[in-house]
């Protein structure tokens, strides 16, 4: 729990950390759902192979680089790209603030 609390705190500086998290946990599922599935109907091919991690591995570093790096660069200088999970977190926290009683 306190690695959740952690990213919460993150990504109130840096707002992308939760798609981000969302995609990779997607990507994670969707290779491990399309390795069962090529698994059951191809009897020759290994369940979980060095190759499947591997390939998994370099997903997941290809969706931290666009996050970190290229949704940053692409988002702040060319395009006005609002992140709208950012913008209801923002109003979620200051309507939460709000509603705190002292």
């Amino acid at each position: 729990m306190e690695l959740l609390r952690q990213i919460n705190e993150y990504s109130i500086i840096s707002p992308e950390i939760i798609p981000m998290i969302y995609d990779i946990i997607r990507t994670i599922i969707i290779q491990v759902v399309v390795q069962i599935l090529f698994y059951m109907n191809n009897p020759g091919v290994q369940l979980f192979s060095g190759v499947f991690f591997q390939t998994t591995v370099f997903l997941v570093l290809g969706i931290i680089i666009f996050w970190l790096i290229i949704y940053k660069l692409l988002s702040n200088n060319y395009f006005n790209i609002p992140l709208l999970y950012h913008n209801h977190r923002i109003n979620h926290k200051i309507n939460h603030k709000n509603n705190i009683k002292e």
